[in-house]
């Protein structure tokens, strides 16, 4: 792994690595004799190379797979992949604007466009969006296409820098599953992701840029469900104004845009894409949430609303506990991967966020010098390789849910042990 410089009082006492190692996961490390992973140890670093080589492997394994899709499905691929510009060229030529929220006159225009059936994929995005993508119908399908790849990654690699590493951090989140999984699918989830890191990262000396970065995710508001959380619990007060501001501003500007019926519709679009993914099992072997996991395991539909609750109620309380102390890195890694327990929506090109959160926990790792576990270094793995796991679902297993749950855990157990230490006496 790269040699960083060791800062002074990160170093935790050698007594206390087991308590963050598998220990820590029913005794594992003691009962099985597990070997532990210290990050500047060569081992460590022959197997971070060759975890990156895998994760390289992986995302080629996703090109391929969708490379095939593209072939098999034809001018139907071109519809999903050309969606926002679709959209975008909807409310340039049809009006008024409030009709895309029509399943109907969606889907006609659609298949005006490109001469094949639609997925059937409503609209299902808060008027906000249209003001993101309004411009791409300015351009032609290709140009509009790579200015909105260009603009998220560039967006993404930015957010994901971290000075001590510096590129290092951008070629591994970009290496990442998650990301080509998000590019060949062309959603939002790289704009998303960089708008929650990059507010994360710059809020301690910005945190007015911070706002307005966490203000923008209107457009997808179920990653932002745990900001006001974790903003209050930190007393980022100026960030929770400029955010509130931001939001409303971008309300207001979509409804004056677009029409206020927009948002009065957003609702019953909502409804339609609750009613489609219920419909369709396939999509709970795509989703890593509480309800797809439970929906995968058998459970009624009582019990999957009632474990979606239970979920998000537990994420927002250990949110609030982990940013008592301000914005920390680990912080907000918690923060990235307990959004996918909150909201019962989200796929695996979601899953962005999700890596730069398992990059954040081993950049404090190696900064801190403290080592892995086996256990934990095996849960961190499955996170990064995740969106692969997904695509494939081998035996049906809610191996999103499962893999989200246990990295929230790994999270939470280090900021744990990282505040008894602080604590004088509680170690």
């Amino acid at each position: 792994m790269p040699r960083l410089p060791r800062t002074a009082g990160q170093e935790l006492p050698p007594h206390t690595w087991v308590a963050s190692g598998d220990r820590g996961f029913g005794g594992l490390a003691g009962r099985l004799r597990l070997p532990v992973w210290r990050t500047r140890d060569l081992k460590t670093r022959v197997l971070f190379w060759s975890l990156v080589a895998l994760s390289v492997l992986l995302t080629l394994v996703i090109d391929i797979a969708i490379t095939e899709s593209m072939l098999s499905r034809g001018a139907a691929y071109v519809n999903s992949v050309f969606l926002f510009w679709g959209w975008s060229k909807f409310i340039h030529v049809i009006s008024p604007a409030v009709l895309i929220y029509d399943p109907h006159a969606l889907y006609a225009f659609e298949h005006g466009l490109v001469g094949a059936p639609s997925h059937h994929y409503p609209f299902a995005y808060p008027p906000s969006l249209l003001l993101l993508i309004w411009p791409l119908a300015l351009a032609s399908p290709v140009i509009s296409l790579l200015l909105w790849f260009g603009i998220s990654l560039a967006l993404y690699a930015w957010a994901c820098w971290h000075r001590p590493w510096g590129l290092r951090t951008v070629f591994l989140s970009l290496m990442a599953p998650s990301t080509v999984a998000a590019l060949f699918c062309a959603q939002t989830s790289l704009l998303a992701a960089a708008l929650v890191i990059g507010g994360c990262r710059v809020i301690g000396k910005r945190p007015m840029l911070a706002g307005v970065l966490f203000g923008l995710l209107t457009f997808k508001p179920q990653y932002g469900l745990l900001l006001p959380v974790a903003l209050i619990s930190a007393r980022q007060w100026r960030s929770v104004i400029v955010a509130t501001a931001t939001a409303l501003s971008m309300v207001v500007a979509s409804g004056a845009a677009f029409g206020w019926a927009a948002w009065a519709r957003l609702p019953s679009a909502m409804a339609v894409l609750s009613d489609l993914v219920a419909r369709h099992p396939r999509f709970d072997h795509e989703f890593p949430t509480v309800t797809a996991g439970l929906r995968l395991l058998g459970a009624s539909r009582w019990m999957v609303d009632a474990g979606q609750l239970t979920g998000a109620a537990c994420a927002a309380l250990a949110i609030w506990v982990c940013f008592r102390r301000g914005f920390t890195p680990l912080a907000a890694a918690a923060l990235m991967v307990g959004a996918f327990m909150v909201t019962p929506y989200a796929s695996l090109y979601d899953l962005p966020m999700v890596s730069y959160a398992v990059l954040a926990v081993v950049i404090e790792r190696h900064q801190s010098r403290q080592p892995f576990g086996t256990v934990e270094l095996l849960i961190l793995v499955m996170a990064v390789a995740l969106p692969v796991v997904m695509a494939f679902h081998p035996l049906g297993f809610p191996w999103g849910v499962t893999t989200l749950v246990l990295l929230f855990g790994v999270i939470l157990r280090r900021i744990a042990l990282l505040e008894r230490i602080a604590i004088p006496g509680a170690a």
